[in-house]
């Protein structure tokens, strides 16, 4: 009789449903930013988990610091995810001894009618130079497009 519940309850145990995973990654590579991040996550729990990429900004005279980003999971700050909308925010600042400086990237999509694998949307990039070159602007915005893949 204990045997029977013992084989019942690891009967129960193997028939629960697999947690269920996808990969999303976004790119951009226009004149002002180049983007490319990857992370995996899951159906049934909430969060990215293997967030990797880089991001270069493209403009202006900025610190060595914020030319090349390791995009991971400390430096991508926020992330949801609404109806078919992916909404991700990457930010950095410079450290040590550099002069202040800061890139902040939000990104902005939305489901394809055509493709449920398919997010396109728009990105905006801010770049804060505490010290900057005579003339130039020490705050920078950018926008363009993004394309995100899910699956």
């Amino acid at each position: 009789m204990r045997l029977t519940g013992i084989a019942a309850f690891v009967c129960l145990l193997a028939a629960t449903p697999a947690l269920a995973t996808g990969g999303l990654s976004c790119d951009i590579d226009d004149p002002n930013l180049k983007l490319h991040v990857e992370a995996g996550y899951s159906y049934s729990i909430p969060g990215l988990i293997g967030v990797s990429g880089s991001m270069q900004p493209l403009v202006g005279e900025i610190p060595d610091q914020l030319r090349k980003i390791d995009v991971t999971a400390a430096t991508l700050r926020e992330h949801w995810t609404e109806g078919p909308d992916i909404r991700l925010l990457v930010y950095q600042e410079t450290s040590g001894d550099a002069p202040f400086g800061s890139v902040k990237l939000v990104i902005i999509t939305t489901q394809s009618p055509d493709d449920e694998l398919t997010f396109t949307g728009v990105y905006r990039m801010e770049l804060f130079l505490a010290e900057s070159t005579e003339g130039a602007d020490n705050q920078i915005s950018r926008t363009g497009s993004v394309l995100c893949q899910s699956g």
